[in-house]
């Protein structure tokens, strides 16, 4: 949101899940919860927070094919990260 804000342009989330509120792997892989379309061709700042193996914006883009996607994170893989230097896990500080 922050992101979207910034920029002055809208907001869709998508919401994918692949773990539990303890950190533990729920399914096999990140999975879309519920549906998700834009219409017509966009362009599209895809974010997350951290991207290591990069599942979960595979995810993501098998649902945004016809649109021009580029990604950000935090750290981990994406076409821009704000903090490549971080090598460690991330604690959040709204997360417990």
């Amino acid at each position: 949101s922050l992101a979207a804000s910034e920029l002055g342009l809208p907001l869709k989330l998508m919401r994918i899940n692949y773990r539990a509120e303890d950190n533990v792997p729920q399914r096999e892989e990140p999975a879309l919860l519920g549906s998700f379309s834009l219409p017509g061709h966009c362009n599209v700042l895809l974010v997350d927070d951290v991207s290591v193996t990069g599942a979960t914006f595979r995810v993501a883009l098998s649902h945004l094919t016809g649109h021009s996607v580029k990604t950000l994170a935090l750290k981990g893989q994406a076409d821009r990260v704000l903090y490549p230097e971080v090598k460690r896990c991330v604690l959040l500080p709204w997360r417990d």
